[in-house]
C-alpha cells in the first residue's frame, strides 16, 4: 500500500508567463492580466497587494475580481476569497468569472472541498469553453484534485488551438508527469514526453518562472537534485521577490547534501532577506520565511519572525500555526525520555486549551489537531462532560483518522459508562465515516486486494467499538455478535480480542477469556497491547499469586516463536523481481550503487523520522545492524527520505545510531516504495526475496531469520 498524503496545499498553478511586473512597470497594462502574472510567479502576496492598491478597478472589473479571488486562496485567505466568489454569484450567477472566482477560492483555500471545486470550475467551462483562463483553471483544477488525464484532455482542446500557449504546454507536462507517476511501475517514457514538454515551454518563453519552476520541483522528487537545482536557480533569478519561487529553490539548496551546511545557508540567506524586505507586511509570507528559518537551523531569527507574526498578525492563519509549532514543541520535551519535567503535561493541556479558546479560528484542521491531543491527554480525572466535548470536537474539525474519532472516541466513552446513547451513536456513525475514508484513499492501494483489506480492518474498528458500547450498556448477545463479527473481519484486531477476553471474563468463561488474551498478547503493536496486562491479571485472579507468570508467559511466546518462524519461511518469494537500480549518497556525501551490492544478501530498510512507527523500530534495527555488521556476507543498508540533514544526522547521534543511511533523493517513489517502515531481503543475485511492509516488534529476531535462509540457499545449490 502506498502512503497516504493528508489533505494539504495543492500544487502550484500550473502555468509559464513572465514574472510578475512592478507597479511601475505594469501600470498600463490590463489589470487582470497583471494579477494573473502575479499569480503564474507565485507571488500571491505581491499579487494581492496589487489589487488592494487597485481596490475600486477590481470591484468593476469581473475577470481582475475574479483572479483577487485566486490570489487571496493562494496566500492563505480563503475565507477572504470565498467572500469574493459568494458576492460576485450574488451579483451575477451567470457569469464566468464568478464561477472563476468560486473555484479558484474552494480549490485553492478550502482543499478539502474536492467535490464543490470540480463542480464550479465545471461551470466556468461550461460558460467559457474557449478562454484562455476558462480552460486553464479548470484544467488545473482537474490536476490538483487527482484527475489528471482529465486535465490532459481539457490542455489538448486548447493546444489544438493554440499550439504555442506554454501555460497550457506547461498543464500538459505537469498532467503528464502526475500519470506517469502514478502508473505502477512509473511510466519513464510519459516523464521523458513531460521533460520536453518543459523544454518546448522555455524555449517559446525563456522568462515564463513555471517553465522552470515545475520542472525543477519535479525533478527534484524524481531525485535529480542537481537537475531540479539549476532549474529552480534560474526561476528564482526571474521572480526574485517571489516568497513561492524562492521557497522552491531554497528547498532545492537544502537538498544538495554534498555542500556544507553553513553554505547553504550562505547562499539562502540574501534571498530570504530580499523577500522578507520586500513582502514581510504580508502573514503568508512571515510564515513562508519562518519555516525556512527553521529549516535552515536559525532559531534566533526564527523566534524573530515568530514574534512579529503574533504581534502584527494575531488573526491569520500564520498566527495559528506558531501558535501550533509551540505546544508541539511542548509535546515533543514531553515525550522526550531525557526530559522528567512533571509539568509539561499541564502545559501543554493548558497551551491547548488556550488554543481551542482563541475567539476566531481561520484553519479549522487546526482544531481537529488540538482536539485529538486534548483526547490523548484525557485520564480518569477528566470530567464526563469535557470528554464529551473534546470528542464531539474531533468529530466536527479532525476529519483524517475517524478510528480515533469514533472507534476510539466511542471506547472512551463506554469505558467510563458515560454518554452511552452519544457513544453508540459516534460508533454508528462511524462505519460510515470509515467506509468513506477508505473510499477516498482508494486511490493508493495497490489492487481490490488491498483496498478490501483496509476496508475490512476499519469496519472492524467501528464494529468493535459499537459491541464495546453495547457490553457496557448490558446489551450481552448484541455485544458478543458483534465482537465476533470484528475479528472475523481483522483476526488480528487486538482491541477486539482485549474486548472478548474482558466479555467472557465477565460471564466466568476463563478459558475462553485466557484464550482471547493470549491470542492478542501475541499481536505485535508499537502501541501499548492491553492484552498483555490483561492477561496478567487474569492468571493472578485465577491462581491467586502471580508466582509462576513468567515461566507461562515465556511458554507462550516460545509457541508463538514457532508460529512465526513458521510464517516468515513461508513469505519467501518464488518469482523475485530485480531491485530497481539505484545511485544514492550517504550522509557524508560518499555515493552507493546498487551493482555493488552484488554476491552479499543485502537487507534495505525504508524510513523517515517523521515516521512514527519508523522511529519506534529504530532500536531493535540498530541491533539487528550490530548483529551483521561483521559478517562479509551480508550487506546492511537504510534508505531516508527526511528532507533536513543536519537534523537528521543530529538525531542520529543523538540516540546513537550509526547503521548505514543513504539519502532517498525520488527513490522510493520511483521503485514504487510507498509504505514505510519497508525492508527489502535481498538474494545474492540482486533479487527482492522477502519484503516486510510495517512495523516489527521482534525486528532483530525476525530479520535474522531471512538473512539465515537467503545465506543458506547458495550452500544448497
Amino acid at each position: 500500500m502506498r502512503s497516504i498524503q493528508l489533505p494539504g496545499l495543492l500544487l502550484p498553478i500550473v502555468f509559464a508567463l513572465p514574472p510578475a511586473p512592478t507597479r511601475a512597470q505594469g501600470a498600463g497594462a490590463n489589470l487582470a492580466d497583471r494579477l494573473r502574472s502575479f499569480s503564474y510567479a507565485l507571488d500571491y502576496a505581491g499579487g494581492v497587494a496589487e489589487a488592494r492598491a487597485h481596490a475600486q478597478q477590481v470591484r468593476r472589473d469581473p475577470r481582475a475580481r475574479a483572479w483577487y479571488a485566486l490570489l487571496l486562496a493562494r496566500d492563505d485567505e480563503g475565507r477572504a476569497a470565498l467572500a469574493v466568489a459568494d458576492s460576485m454569484l450574488a451579483g451575477d450567477r451567470e457569469s464566468p468569472w464568478s464561477w472563476f472566482a468560486r473555484a479558484a477560492a474552494l480549490g485553492y483555500g478550502y482543499p478539502d472541498s474536492s467535490v464543490a471545486a470540480l463542480a464550479a470550475s465545471e461551470e466556468l467551462y461550461r460558460r467559457a469553453p474557449r478562454h484562455p483562463d476558462a480552460v486553464w483553471l479548470r484544467a488545473a483544477t482537474l490536476m490538483n484534485k487527482d484527475q489528471s488525464p482529465q486535465a490532459i484532455a481539457v490542455a489538448d482542446s486548447f493546444l489544438a488551438r493554440s499550439p504555442t500557449s506554454t501555460p497550457h504546454i506547461v498543464l500538459r507536462a505537469n498532467a503528464t508527469h502526475n500519470v506517469a507517476g502514478t502508473s505502477r511501475p512509473p511510466n519513464q517514457a510519459q516523464k521523458d514526453s513531460a521533460e520536453a514538454l518543459w523544454a518546448r515551454a522555455r524555449s517559446l518563453d525563456s522568462t515564463g518562472v513555471l517553465a522552470w519552476t515545475s520542472a525543477g520541483t519535479r525533478l527534484l522528487g524524481d531525485g535529480r537534485i542537481e537537475a531540479g537545482h539549476a532549474l529552480l536557480r534560474r526561476a528564482s533569478e526571474l521572480a526574485p521577490l517571489s516568497p513561492g519561487v524562492n521557497r522552491d529553490y531554497w528547498r532545492a539548496l537544502r537538498s544538495l547534501h554534498i555542500r556544507n551546511p553553513d553554505q547553504v545557508r550562505a547562499a539562502a540567506l540574501p534571498g530570504l532577506e530580499r523577500v522578507l524586505a520586500a513582502r514581510g507586511s504580508d502573514p503568508a509570507v512571515l510564515l513562508i520565511i519562518w519555516r525556512e528559518y527553521e529549516a535552515f537551523r536559525m532559531p534566533d531569527a526564527q523566534r524573530a519572525i515568530e514574534d512579529r507574526i503574533l504581534r502584527e498578525h494575531p488573526v491569520s492563519a500564520a498566527a495559528e500555526w506558531v501558535l501550533v509549532s509551540r505546544y508541539r514543541a511542548v509535546r515533543t520535551a514531553m515525550r522526550d525520555t531525557t526530559v522528567r519535567d512533571s509539568t509539561l503535561k499541564d502545559t501543554y493541556r493548558g497551551l491547548l486549551r488556550d488554543f481551542l479558546a482563541r475567539p476566531t479560528h481561520v484553519n479549522e484542521r487546526l482544531l481537529g489537531d488540538a482536539y485529538r491531543e486534548l483526547f490523548f491527554l484525557a485520564d480518569s480525572t477528566t470530567h464526563p462532560d469535557s470528554l464529551l466535548s473534546v470528542i464531539l470536537g474531533m468529530e466536527r474539525y479532525e476529519g483524517i483518522n475517524p478510528h480515533l474519532t469514533f472507534a476510539q472516541g466511542a471506547i472512551a466513552l463506554a469505558d467510563r459508562r458515560v454518554h452511552l446513547e452519544q457513544a453508540e451513536r459516534l460508533a454508528r456513525e462511524g462505519l460510515r465515516a470509515g467506509r468513506q475514508r477508505i473510499d477516498q484513499q482508494r486511490q493508493f492501494y495497490e489492487g481490490i486486494g488491498e483496498y478490501a483489506q483496509a476496508l475490512d480492518w476499519m469496519s472492524s474498528t467501528m464494529v468493535d467499538a459499537l459491541a464495546w458500547v453495547r457490553f457496557r450498556a448490558g446489551r450481552v448477545e448484541d455485544a458478543e455478535r458483534e465482537l465476533r463479527r470484528a475479528l472475523d473481519l481483522q483476526p488480528k484486531n487486538l482491541t477486539a480480542l482485549h474486548h472478548l477476553g474482558r466479555f467472557f471474563e465477565a460471564g466466568g468463561q476463563l478459558d475462553s477469556a485466557e484464550a482471547y488474551l493470549i491470542r492478542g498478547a501475541m499481536v505485535q503493536t508499537p502501541m501499548v497491547n492491553p492484552n498483555r496486562e490483561a492477561l496478567r491479571t487474569l492468571y493472578v485472579a485465577r491462581r491467586g499469586s502471580a508466582n509462576g507468570y513468567d515461566e507461562y508467559y515465556a511458554g507462550i511466546r516460545d509457541l508463538d516463536r514457532a508460529r512465526r518462524r513458521t510464517a516468515v519461511e513461508a513469505e519467501i518469494r518464488t518469482a523475485r523481481d530485480t531491485v530497481p537500480a539505484f545511485e544514492l549518497v550517504t550522509m557524508d556525501g560518499a555515493r552507493v550503487r546498487s551493482d555493488t551490492l552484488a554476491g552479499r544478501v543485502t537487507v534495505i530498510n525504508f524510513w523517515g523520522k517523521w515516521c512514527g512507527p519508523c522511529v519506534a523500530e529504530m532500536p531493535e534495527l540498530q541491533r539487528f545492524w550490530r548483529q551483521v555488521a561483521g559478517d562479509s556476507a551480508v550487506r546492511f543498508l537504510t534508505i531516508n527520505n527526511d528532507q533536513d540533514l543536519g537534523d537528521l544526522r543530529e538525531w542520529m547521534q543523538r540516540h546513537q545510531y550509526d547503521m548505514p543511511v543513504l539519502l532517498d533523493g525520488g527513490y522510493a517513489s520511483r521503485a514504487n516504495m510507498h509504505l514505510y517502515p519497508t525492508t527489502w531481503f535481498v538474494d545474492r543475485a540482486g533479487r527482492i526475496a522477502f519484503v516486510k511492509a510495517g512495523w516489527s516488534e521482534e525486528l532483530a529476531e525476525e530479520f535474522g531469520w531471512r538473512v539465515e535462509i537467503l545465506k543458506a540457499e547458495r550452500s544448497m545449490r
